[in-house]
Formats: structure tokens, sequence, C-alpha cells
């Protein structure tokens, strides 16, 4: 059997393409012809998609950079959620799901799951999501800028969107305004179609609203705008009971579940992220850098398409049409969270990334009426497009050493870090934390502690933490940022291991680093144990500690050989069925000694561990006993009845005032960060019941 393919381009107006197939069988000829119509604007639009999408596929495939913060937080959650699944099941998943990030909606950490059974547990494969939600953006809006002013005016904010650097820029960085920006964009074109009696669309907007809840809390601040408008423009029409219930029923089955457990703790971080300390911190709180915010926040689209606007509306003054003038104030409605954004203190570049489609629908409505009014405009608008794509270009690959920012209409990459060119030379992370357990005294089932003096984009103790559970190695890593200067020298006696990049500025949050520095490089516990040169130039310092920190020594129901004497009889009683029958704090020549008896007074469903605060006369924290607790048998694996006994040791020097006098503890799930309430104690509690006071003999 022999086949030939032809494929003959006609130049009809409403067709572009017709495919014809020839068929041989042996000696008879059949023909069969298969038609496919294709507009020219349908095959330009696809070409658009798949151009816009592959250009940050490639990216995403020659980049090796470390996610860093708050993408390589993200990440290391949607580790923890797939492995739940895979080593708990559904119920597992669930769970995680639910509590593993209390404080933040856990979406964005649930998505990549599919993605890891499919291709593997690779951290950087969790960022094919956000291809995903690049083509639900790219296509919305140009859904939406069609809805009002035709398939033309699609095109232009479609070209206009995806060369903007706010939006590819956010598609290569694992953080939750990717998927917000294309839930909200989603939204905003369900709205613009409200006023049409379609049955679906309360349905899909109330799933939309229930799963960009569960993106991020703010979500109805970017569709509030478009809500109000038109229900104020279609009155009671618009209000009806069968519709708002028909919205309400899969909002609250999408969000009402996560909300109902962690509503509290995820609106107090809500407003944490804008409140005035943080705004101090970055600095972008007071009234003089409102000017610097806007210059930088134009600089995102970048600026030469916020100059468009006005010219193009001069352009086409008056020749609006009903519906064009309709998604003007439509997109009027819905950038009018930037108001919200500049006076307040959430000045974070990102956090306006939702309303930047909305510019992209403005320009591609003003375009079209422009065109339609002077065709020679049309120049200027293909001027337009390909200055904003060649920019893209430039900025994403850097063909140009120096590059051409068109007397600032194109993007300047300082005022915007999230576009950049890749990372060509992998960092070597892994390599280091394999050679660090492979030389030291590592326990297994027990991490070791490595203190981080540095905070950078690079060097973080988010980015570590990601590459240490990625490899599965038992490692906990603290940092000195955030920190204070009292507990620093506690903080820096914990460590196993303590590293820092040589040549890095202090981050606002990391005041301390600099003095933790001079503090390990001088002191003969510690030795230098290997440093690595990283790919932006900077040279990472390991050293290990002489002396382990803390002795642990370890013994359940009698199992191991050496014998721990057993503390005297108390009574702690926490909830998830784990209790302290027995407990004894006492100060030793070394420091203090903690010694435990665990017992399970009903099955355990956590791997849990104890935190232990030793405290001055004051209240003031000198050290810490926190510890996993039995880690030779967790304790999610314990039978109802079983007792182990641990015991503990840190070295603490009491000097002046700084006397330990009481240690606070109690016990909490490390993933999440959730104490386990207190259900009935001997001692005095504190915080709200989650902790109990013990005496120091």
């Amino acid at each position: 059997m022999a086949g030939l393919l032809a494929i003959v381009i006609s130049s009809g107006d409403t067709s572009v393409a017709g495919v014809v197939l020839r068929l041989t069988f042996h000696g008879r000829f059949r023909i069969m012809v298969v038609r496919l119509r294709l507009s020219r604007h349908i095959v330009l639009l696809f070409a658009a998609l798949l151009f816009l999408v592959v250009i940050n596929a490639v990216w995403l495939y020659l980049d090796h950079s470390v996610p860093a913060w708050d993408d390589a937080y993200y990440i290391t959650n949607s580790l923890r959620t797939y492995d739940a699944l895979t080593d708990n099941g559904l119920l597992g998943f669930g769970r995680q799901f639910l509590r593993g990030m209390s404080t933040k909606p856990p979406l964005i950490a649930a998505l990549p799951t599919p993605i890891y059974l499919m291709v593997g547990r690779h951290p950087r494969a969790a960022l094919l999501v956000n291809l995903a939600f690049l083509l639900v953006t790219l296509a919305t809006t140009y859904l939406l800028a069609r809805a009002f002013a035709g398939r033309s005016a699609g095109l232009v904010a479609l070209c206009i969107v995806g060369t903007m650097p706010m939006v590819y820029g956010l598609s290569r960085i694992f953080l939750v305004e990717c998927g917000l920006t294309a839930l909200v964009t989603l939204a905003l074109y369900i709205l613009a179609c409200a006023d049409t009696d379609a049955s679906w669309a309360p349905c899909i907007l109330g799933a939309i609203f229930g799963l960009g809840l569960l993106m991020k809390t703010s979500f109805p601040v970017y569709v509030a705008g478009p809500m109000a408008w038109i229900l104020i423009q279609g009155g009671r029409a618009t209000i009806r009971l069968r519709r708002i219930g028909a919205c309400l029923v899969p909002l609250l089955m999408i969000a009402g579940p996560w909300y109902t457990v962690n509503a509290s703790a995820a609106l107090l971080t809500a407003l944490a992220a804008g409140s005035a300390d943080t705004a101090r911190a970055y600095q972008t709180g007071g009234l003089a850098q409102t000017r610097d915010y806007f210059v930088n926040l134009m600089n995102c689209g970048p600026r030469l398409y916020f100059v468009a606007l006005p010219i193009l509306a001069i352009l086409c003054i008056g020749r609006l049409s009903a519906p064009c003038r309709r998604g003007m104030l439509f997109c009027f409605a819905a950038a009018l969270p930037i108001v919200f954004l500049s006076v307040s203190h959430y000045r974070d570049l990102r956090y306006a990334a939702p309303i930047f489609p909305v510019i992209a629908v403005a320009v591609g409505i003003l375009a079209t009426a422009s065109i339609s009014r002077f065709p020679r405009a049309a120049i200027v608008v293909i001027l337009l497009l390909a200055a904003g794509t060649a920019d893209m270009l430039d900025a994403t690959f850097g063909f140009t050493t120096s590059r051409f920012e068109g007397g600032g209409l194109l993007l300047s990459i300082p005022r915007f870090s999230y576009v950049r060119p890749p990372q060509r030379v992998p960092s070597p992370y892994l390599e280091l934390l394999t050679e660090m357990q492979r030389r030291g005294r590592w326990m297994v089932g027990v991490p070791h502690r490595l203190v981080l003096a540095s905070d950078t984009v690079t060097v973080n103790a988010d980015t570590v933490t990601l590459t240490a559970l990625a490899a599965r190695i038992p490692l906990e890593v603290a940092t000195t940022a955030y920190a204070s200067s009292a507990g620093l020298p506690q903080l820096l006696a914990s460590a196993s291991y303590f590293a820092y990049v040589d040549n890095a500025a202090d981050s606002p949050f990391n005041s301390l680093g600099r003095a933790a520095i001079t503090l390990v490089r001088g002191d003969p516990h510690f030795r230098e144990l290997m440093s690595a040169t990283l790919p932006d130039g900077s040279h990472l310092h390991v050293l290990e500690a002489l002396e382990p920190p803390s002795e642990q020594r370890l013994t359940q129901s009698g199992a191991l050989a050496e014998k721990i004497d057993a503390p005297p009889d108390c009574s702690i009683r926490f909830a998830d069925g784990i209790e302290l029958t027995g407990l004894s704090v006492q100060r030793v020549p070394s420091g203090i000694e903690a010694r435990y008896r665990w017992h399970s007074w009903r099955r355990i469903p956590r791997n849990y561990w104890s935190f232990g605060h030793i405290l001055d006369a004051q209240g003031r924290v000198l050290a810490y006993l926190d510890h996993p607790i039995l880690p030779q048998t967790p304790s999610s694996q314990w039978e109802v009845g079983d007792s182990g006994i641990e015991k503990v040791v840190v070295r603490i020097s009491a000097t002046g005032s700084a006397v330990p006098q009481a240690v606070r503890l109690g016990v909490f799930d490390r993933e999440t960060g959730d104490r386990v309430p207190v259900l009935s104690s001997m001692f005095p509690l504190a915080d709200a019941s989650t902790s109990t006071v013990v005496p120091i003999n």
C-alpha cells in the first residue's frame, strides 16, 4: 500500500486549507477528499497560542535555577501532598490538603500531584501546571476581548497579554499569582457573559470562585468591581435566588471544607501580608514610594502598552460602538483593585498580576476601534505588537548583552526580577547535601540541623529544605533570618552544620547574618567541611560542628540494649491520642537534660514532634528541646497502649540573669506547624492550651 498526502492551500476568504488523501490498494485507485476549512483567523489564533506557550516551555526546559522563598515553599508542600497520597492513600491526601497549609490556601500544592504521578517526583515538573494556567489566561483574554469587540480585538489582546512581562514572567515561577490570574480572567469572562440567561453560567462561576478562594484568599478583591457593576446594570433581573443558589452550592462544596478548618489562620496570614511591618521591611508603605510603585508596575506591562492606551483612545474617540463602550467600562471596573493595592500595604508587584489581562483587553478594544476609523492605524498596532514580542524574546533569552529599553518604554529587568534569561548551569545543592550525608555522622531517621546565615535568592532556608525533601535527605534547615539577638547563641549551639555565602548582602530580615558568621568562624567547635561556587559566582561555605549539638538516646518498650532511667510519673494528655506519663527536666553539667515517657491512649494519626522552649525567669527563650518523638518508631506506627522513653540533652550556658527556670513544652506536626491541644495537665497551661509550663529541677 502506498499513500500520498497533499496539503492544498486555498486562496478563498473563508478557508486556507483543504486536505486531499489518495490511497492505492493493489492497483485499485480510490480517492478520498477530506476538507478542513480553517479560517485565517483560526490559524492565526492557534499559531499565536502555540508560539507563546512554546516560548515559555523552552525557557523552562533551558533553566536550571533553584526556586527561592515562596516558590520553594509551595513546591515543597506539593511534594508533601504527593507523598501523603502515595504513602497513605486518598485519606492521607485529604488530610494533607486540609491541614498541610493551614495559613495559605492549598490548591497550588495539590495541582502538581497528577503530573508527579505521570512523570515522577521531580520538583521542576510542578512548573508544567503554570503552562496550563498560561494557556487558560491567553485563551480567556482572547474570549473576553472578542465578547466586546470581535475577533480582531481578541487576537490583539491575546498577543499583548502573552508578551506582558508580568504574565509570562510569573508563568516561570511556582507562585499562586499565575493560577490566580488565570482564574480571575476566567471569572471575568463568565461575568461578562452573565447577562445571557445561560443556566450553566452561575454554576461555572461558583466553581471558579471556589477554586479561586483555594488559590488565594484575596480572590474576591479582583472580581468585586465587575460583579458590582453588573448588578447595578442588571438590577433585580440579575439577582435571582435560583441563580444565587446555583453559584453558592459549588463554591461551598469546593472551598467550604478547607475554610471551615483554616479560615481564621488564613485570614490572619492575608492581613499580615499587607501589614505596616511588612511594608516597612520592603520599603513599600509610605507615600513617597507610591510613585515608584506605579513606575515599576507600568514597567511590568511593559510601559509601551500603557502608553498605547491613551494614544489609541484619542484615535478612536467618538467611534466606539455600544459593545466597545460596555467593554471599556467593564475593564475599568475590573482594574479598580489597583486603587486598593496602591493605597494599602499590598505593594508587591505580583499582587497586581490579575489586572494585566484587563489592560490587554482594553488595548485590544481600542486598537480595533482605531483601525476601523483610520485603517492606517493598523501599522501602529503591528509595530506595537512587534516591539512587545521582540522585547519578550530579548528578555527571555538574553539575545543582546545590553538591552535597548526604548527610552524606558520596554522592560527594565532590574525593576521586575521575575523575568530573566534561563540559568544554564545547575546549582550544586543536591551534590553538597549528598556529600554532607556521606561524610557526616547522620543518624537514620533523625534529621540534623543546618543553620543558614544567608537569606538570598539562591541561598535560603526554603530552597535548601526543598532540595533535601526532594532527595529524601533527613535535614532540618533553620536560618538566622527572623531570629532575635537573644536567641542567636542558642540557635547556633543547636547546629550540626552551618552555611553561608561570602559575598551576599544581608536581606531586610537577616540583620544577624554577619554576626552569626563572625561567631561561628571564631568558634573552635566548628570546622569548614566543604565549599562550592554557585552559578551566580558567589561562594557557599559549609561548616560542621565537631560535637553533636544535642545527644539523643532513645528506647522504646525496652527494645534497645541501652536503657534510660525512667522519669518520674506525670500526667499531660494531648489530643490525637498522645500523652506524657513520665517527665523529668533538670540541669546537668552540659546543659539541660529532659527525659520523656510517651504513651498512646488511642491510635495516633501523624508523626509528631515535641517542642520545648527553655525559659528564664522573665519568660525569654534561652534554648530549644525540639525533636521528633521516638523517630526510630514514629508515633503514627504506635499501637494503642504503646510506651517509649527518650532522653534529650541540649547544651546551654547560664550567664548573668539568663538562668533556665522552666520549659514550655508541647506536641506539634512539623509539616504543618500545627500544635496539638493539651486536654489536661498537672502543670500550668499556656498559649491557648497548646503548651504546658514545667519547672526545671
